[in-house]
């Protein structure tokens, strides 16, 4: 069975789930945000090979495939499913929002254990980086990089603008999720937690020093079937040594049994859409709420796809063929507002998010429990890094004349 899939108990579908569509949905919902939980992140030397590194991607909401989009969105239609006619709650009790701020740091919670390296002041893959330039630096080549600067266009801001990863759209509680205030930041603040391109472009001997010469390569088994070539010598294995204390066959051993955890969370999480009766519940009751409220959504995971859809048609590709204006800008923070209080209301008097944060916790307890050796080696590599990984922040700051800065992911919270 592949990783990607959600893990479907034998036997016959259990008779709640043929006759619920509110369980399909929720079990598909919750596949679709599992595989937007990264593994706590790797090094950019398991991305090399033959001396190519592959660049990190920044953490986005993921594009779900359009087959299960149709299945998704279109369940209702194809059983017949309407929403109850019975007056649906809106506003909620002061104790219900209290409590849904509480589980929404519950499941924040989680997310960080998941991934610690997302509130570093650089992210794990970037202090690389200035490693490796640094141990190029020594050997005498040229790798002066440029300052970043903040957009120079509404466009360019918009291609710098976070996203609402779905997974994290289940603990969203606030009054926006950050992605119109992330675009109009980029027009006032250069990006943090990124290098800019070399001055002089790459320099001779690169390619050499970076993988050594000869290079030396490592290939491990990743535990699905796959296998992971990384370089182990040059400045990508100098670097490890200095981010991480040791070296990065020790790494990657240490690593690749903790990267699996987040599909394995995804797979618990799938199988509680089918047997957890009050998620089903509070998911339905979310999504008559939002509804009523204008809202037409199935599962906080459409979430994102409302915003990329609103981004696409009032920023990206207008209908008149005209550019973004700051008055479009203002129009996609409107929505954006309406949206994110509409679903935090729902959330609240749904009682979804105390529900999903005790799905989500209990899950990854009992994951966290049978894997705890392997967590506790890799938190301990990550201890290092995180001493590196402070002092190449201050540096980077000193150097800047400016206090270093905290790259977030998103302004859901």
């Amino acid at each position: 069975m592949s990783p990607h899939d959600p893990r479907t108990p034998s036997g016959p579908t259990p008779e709640h789930e043929e006759h619920d569509p509110t369980a399909q949905r929720l079990r598909h919902a919750l596949s679709r945000a599992g595989r937007d939980v990264h593994a706590p992140a790797g090094i950019t030397a398991a991305a090399l090979r033959a001396g190519h590194r592959r660049r990190r991607q920044r953490r986005a909401a993921l594009a779900a495939p359009l087959a299960l989009l149709a299945l998704v969105g279109g369940v209702g239609a194809a059983t017949g499913w309407r929403p109850s006619t019975d007056p649906v709650r809106t506003v909620p009790a002061v104790e219900q929002v209290r409590e849904g701020e509480r589980a929404a740091q519950s499941i924040d919670g989680v997310l960080a254990q998941l991934a610690p390296e997302n509130d570093w002041p650089l992210h794990p893959e970037t202090a690389e980086v200035m490693l490796i330039d640094r141990c190029m630096a020594q050997q005498g080549l040229n790798v002066q990089r440029a300052p970043l600067a903040p957009a120079s266009s509404l466009q360019q801001a918009i291609d710098r603008g976070g996203e609402l990863p779905f997974l994290q759209a289940w603990a969203a509680h606030g009054s926006d999720y950050g992605m119109a205030g992330s675009i109009r930041q980029a027009l006032q603040q250069p990006p943090t937690g990124v290098l800019g391109e070399f001055v002089h472009g790459t320099p001779d001997g690169y390619e050499e020093a970076l993988n050594g010469d000869p290079a030396q390569e490592l290939t491990l088994p990743t535990g699905n079937g796959g296998r992971l070539t990384v370089v182990t010598t040059g400045c990508t294995g100098q670097a490890v040594q200095e981010l991480y204390g040791v070296g990065v066959e020790q790494y990657q051993r240490t690593y690749l049994p903790v990267r699996a955890l987040p599909e394995q969370l995804q797979e618990s999480l799938a199988e509680a859409a089918q047997d957890d009766e009050r998620l089903r519940n509070a998911v339905r009751a979310w999504s008559q709420c939002m509804d009523a409220r204008g809202h037409e959504v199935d599962t906080p995971a459409d979430l994102p796809l409302r915003l990329q859809e609103q981004r696409r048609d009032v920023l990206l590709d207008k209908a008149d063929g005209t550019g973004a204006t700051a008055a479009d800008l203002d129009a996609f923070a409107a929505f954006e507002a309406s949206l994110a209080q509409a679903d935090r209301a729902c959330k609240d008097t749904s009682d979804l998010t105390p529900v999903f944060a005790e799905v989500l916790t209990r899950s990854w307890e009992r994951l966290a429990g049978q894997h705890a050796a392997e967590l506790a080696a890799y938190r301990a590599l990550l201890e290092h890094a995180r001493t590196v990984v402070d002092q190449l922040a201050t540096g980077t700051a000193a150097r800047s004349g400016g206090s270093s800065e905290r790259s977030t992911g998103d302004g859901a919270r």
